[in-house]
């Protein structure tokens, strides 16, 4: 028996109302993941991080995720129903989950900050659509963000 390591996955789940066509938009959104990775040294992303961008459409949700039994494609569902259209898929080997997701919360605010990909005036950065969940060890997919907002309530 080979064993082989592990990765750590995490999706993340946001809004973007750039109004580009959307292959357009999913081959920038390949780009500006990939100069994170490049620039790992200032990014702190590992460069042996796989990133992968989907298109949200209404209904296409269980298409992606054909074996969720955890309740993931519920959560993305739920984040859709608010106007988020893209999901990143992200894998990093020989991670736990929770180092995957954290970092994709970082590529996911760099893109925020950094790119053109979120005009303020476009996007209304009032109320952000976006969210990264990851498998716990009980098997659920739990909410980056709101481990973030339980963790500062705690003030830790």
């Amino acid at each position: 028996m080979v064993n082989t390591p592990r990765a750590g996955i995490a999706y993340g789940v946001f809004k973007c109302s750039d109004p580009r066509p959307m292959s357009a938009l999913i081959g920038r959104f390949k780009e500006a993941l990939e100069n994170i990775k490049l620039a790992h040294e200032e990014t702190k992303i590992p460069p042996e991080t796989e990133f992968s961008v989907f298109d949200l459409r209404r209904g296409m949700t269980y298409a992606i995720f054909v074996d969720d039994a955890s309740g993931l494609a519920q959560k993305v569902e739920a984040l859709e129903k608010d106007g988020a259209n893209f999901l990143i898929r992200s894998s990093l080997p020989d991670a736990p989950n929770a180092i995957a997701a954290r970092d994709l919360g970082d590529a996911i605010n760099m893109l925020y900050g950094g790119t053109e990909l979120f005009d303020a005036e476009n996007e209304g950065r009032g109320k952000r659509v976006m969210d990264v969940f990851s498998r716990n060890d009980k098997g659920e997919f739990v909410s980056q963000l709101a481990i973030g907002l339980a963790q500062a309530a705690r003030g830790e």
